[in-house]
């Protein structure tokens, strides 16, 4: 929590100094940003197995993030920030479409407001990998369908081991 007021207090300043800024424009911009500081942001990372996507949150986010949370395994929280760590598949069929439905259900899921439960979903890719066929099936057949119309808005597509490729 400590973090996320410390940048919060930090942006709010940088608002307030900016002479790119009028006075208005830097009003409504701390007005937004006093109201997205008392909203949560889920970002859920996604992707096959071993792509590296607890590596990737842990390089985001140190050792600021707390979790996993009693109840969830591979959810982290830190004020108002959750960050759903989702397992890939094992190769496995039958838990894979399991895992695939899971996947589907939460990011179909609304908060009490009726907005998204996940705000944003990060697909983490192994750029070193050739066959990217996993990555892609998982895109197309199960994120695509379950993001709908705001996919273009709440869909990042991230690659892994670059320097390996």
């Amino acid at each position: 929590m400590q973090n996320s007021t410390a940048f919060s207090r930090q942006l709010a300043m940088d608002i307030s100094h900016s002479s790119l800024l009028d006075e208005f424009k830097k009003a409504a911009l701390q007005l937004r940003l006093h109201q997205l500081e008392a909203q949560p942001l889920n970002i859920l990372f996604a992707g096959p197995q071993g792509v590296g996507k607890t590596s990737t949150i842990k390089a985001l986010f140190g050792g600021a993030l707390l979790g996993p949370s009693s109840s969830d395994a591979g959810r982290y929280e830190m004020g108002n920030l959750v960050v759903w760590d989702y397992p890939g598949h094992t190769g496995n069929p039958e838990q894979d479409a399991m895992l695939d439905m899971q996947l589907a259900a939460t990011l179909t899921e609304r908060d009490s407001n009726g907005n998204p439960l996940i705000d944003m979903v990060v697909v983490v890719l192994d750029a070193a990998e050739r066959n990217l066929n996993s990555g892609y099936r998982l895109i197309t057949e199960v994120l695509v369908p379950a993001l709908g119309d705001k996919l273009d808005s709440r869909l990042v597509v991230g690659l892994n081991k670059v320097d390996a490729a």
